[in-house]
């Protein structure tokens, strides 16, 4: 059977992501990474792109009782902004409060996310 290869340069940010993934698979916190790609590779988010608060819609269902709570949750989804947009996954839209994933991010996110929802048993015959 043929060998997959990656796209040129995607291969060290996979293995960096899938560390990551690895690590935080660890209890709720990777079903929380996993949520927060599926999230923002949502098609409804492709042409627009997302904001902050299209992601807190996403992942709170009631809205925010208190002003504290709402500037907690925004935080929140800050901070992953900030970590999607360190790796490369997503871009700012310059002078918007919108972000669009990447074509890299693309790539990478469909293929964590297809590594995360995959099992042992259907690897194995492609291994074989």
């Amino acid at each position: 059977m043929a060998k997959h290869q990656l796209p040129r340069g995607l291969h060290g940010l996979v293995r960096a992501e899938l560390v990551v993934a690895e690590d935080e698979l660890e209890g709720s916190a990777g079903d929380a990474a996993g949520a927060l790609l599926a999230a923002v590779s949502r098609g409804e988010f492709t042409v627009n792109g997302f904001r902050n608060r299209d992601l807190q819609g996403i992942f709170f269902s009631q809205p925010a009782g208190t002003p504290s709570e709402a500037r907690r949750r925004s935080a929140w989804v800050s901070r992953k902004l900030r970590l999607l947009r360190a790796h490369g996954l997503i871009r700012k839209v310059p002078g918007t409060h919108r972000y669009h994933v990447t074509a890299t991010g693309r790539k990478v996110i469909t293929a964590i996310l297809t590594a995360l929802r995959t099992t042992v048993r259907q690897l194995t015959p492609i291994a074989a």
